[in-house]
């Protein structure tokens, strides 16, 4: 948590910033403003136009009286990936070393042109090792470094950069129960789906549309509302499924929650009554701030972003604070060492004598267990045929392995007047002739082929139509699908979810 810092968080259509500090259990909440964001200067968390952003940003806080000093940002991007780790128990000064070493088994990226960071989830004991459970996450470091240079030019200090993700969680956080809760923030261009449980984010994942889509989409009951409601009830499913424990409650962030026909399609696909996540108890706005309700939820990612931030840090600033920091710790040190000479000096030979009998105690023992060598050489013989039969296995993997699923799929989602005549499958696809009885029931077939995650590029040939002797048409088409491995929540499904 910070003390006194302006939060802000850049969206592509709007700005909002808070001027806030944090105690243990309270955010006070002192100015606060929001603005839209200059034309074509975000573009999903890239900064477009670094001297439109600086020019808004220090026109409207001089205006709002606000002080530049400590900086947070808050940032809502596709391109900010998470994944779910589990690392051997270390040091918390030692767990960027771990992330770091292991980063490109978690993102197949270029580990030069991205920063890593994480949040400690919790811990895993299970009676003999012990480990740490965590969220790592990866940001371009080019994407990142623009925030730093906005601060520059406000003339302040970037106290953090967090992901959105995290901080629309944050604020929940500190008035969070026992129950495990999700909380959708419906950003302008962004959606994101977090499970909460015991105050903790236990399960984040994101999607590629926000309240601006839902809003242009909007047409009764065939809207994007309706998607939402499916990507919510996936996340539900798949939370119980993994951890064997109930969501009691669905928690909304944004003003989608104000659009006819979604707490309805909530209630009946869920069971569950959508709330406003409004404001609680721990945050409190200055009595100067003539806000409402809702005007005050609009900030709440804002405000989460100073509880408690996942820290993007670029390279170059990193390894300037480690310079820095190694000289202050080397005076420090100096003078210590100084100081308690002395008093080394005076115990060294007393603790002499007893470092000699545990050192001849721990002799004997290590004669003692000298066969536990044969144990770890077996040991060592067993990984690396296992590490051989793994590289032989993964030789053998191919999308066809999920071949049972899509038939499942198809036959699940295609109209019962819909008839596969023929079905071709290779290493990349499959290729359906496929006979229906009019063009709607056609037009059917391919929107529910294309709600089929497995697949994706769905591309229907020429439709043909035939009639018989007794006026009953036939439609003929052919359509060709792709796996859909490209696709970035089931990406995400293959590592640790849906």
């Amino acid at each position: 948590m910070f003390n006194r810092v302006v939060c802000i968080e850049l969206e592509a259509s709007k700005v909002r910033i808070c001027e806030a500090d944090c105690s243990k259990r309270q955010i006070h909440v002192y100015r606060c403003i929001s603005f839209d964001t200059p034309k074509n200067a975000i573009e999903d968390g890239y900064i477009r136009d670094r001297d439109a952003i600086a020019g808004a940003l220090k026109e409207k806080l001089k205006e709002a009286g606000i002080k530049v000093n400590r900086l947070i940002f808050t940032i809502a991007s596709t391109k900010i990936a998470c994944r779910e780790a589990v690392i051997p128990f270390v040091r918390d000064n030692r767990i960027q070393d771990v992330v770091n070493a292991n980063f490109t088994e978690y993102f197949p990226v270029d580990i030069s042109e991205f920063i890593s960071t994480y949040s400690v989830v919790g811990k895993v004991n299970d009676g003999r090792d012990r480990s740490l459970r965590l969220f790592v996450l990866a940001a371009p470091e080019n994407m990142v470094k623009d925030y730093y240079d906005i601060a520059g030019r406000l003339g302040g200090e970037t106290a953090a950069i967090d992901y959105a993700g995290n901080s629309s969680s944050q604020a929940y956080s500190l008035n969070s129960g026992n129950e495990a809760s999700l909380i959708v923030r419906v950003g302008s261009r962004i959606t994101f789906l977090n499970v909460m449980e015991n105050g903790m984010l236990s399960l984040p994942r994101s999607l590629s549309y926000g309240s601006e889509a839902l809003a242009s989409d909007y047409k009764g009951d065939d809207s994007r509302l309706a998607d939402l409601v499916n990507d919510i009830t996936r996340i539900i499913e798949y939370y119980t499924r993994k951890e064997n424990k109930r969501i009691s409650s669905v928690y909304i962030n944004g003003q989608v929650l104000n659009m006819p026909g979604f707490q309805a399609l909530i209630k009946q696909q869920l069971g569950i009554e959508a709330k406003s996540l409004a404001i609680r108890d721990n945050i409190r706005f200055h009595s100067g701030l003539s806000l409402s309700e809702a005007e005050k939820e609009e900030y709440l990612c804002c405000i989460g972003a100073a509880v408690s931030p996942v820290n993007f840090v670029p390279h170059k600033f990193l390894e300037k604070y480690r310079k820095s920091g190694s000289i202050h710790n080397f005076l420090l040190a100096l003078s210590a060492s100084v100081a308690v000479g002395a008093i080394l000096i005076i115990s060294s030979y007393l603790s002499y004598r007893s470092e000699k009998m545990k050192n001849d105690a721990l002799k004997d023992e290590i004669i003692r267990l000298s066969e536990i060598n044969l144990i770890y050489d077996e040991h060592a013989a067993q990984k690396e045929r296992y590490r051989r039969t793994s590289e032989v296995y993964a030789l053998t993997e191919s999308p066809n392995d999920e071949l049972v699923n899509l038939l499942d799929e198809l036959e699940k989602r295609l109209p019962a007047e819909a008839t596969v005549e023929t079905l071709s499958v290779n290493s990349s696809g499959i290729t359906l002739s496929l006979r229906t009885s009019s063009e709607l029931t056609a037009a059917a077939t391919i929107r529910q082929l294309k709600a089929i995650p497995l697949l994706s590029q769905i591309n229907a040939g020429a439709i043909t139509l035939l009639e018989d002797e007794n006026k009953v048409k036939t439609v003929k088409f052919v359509v060709t699908g792709v796996y859909g491995i490209g696709e970035q929540y089931y990406e995400n499904e293959k590592n640790v979810g849906p």
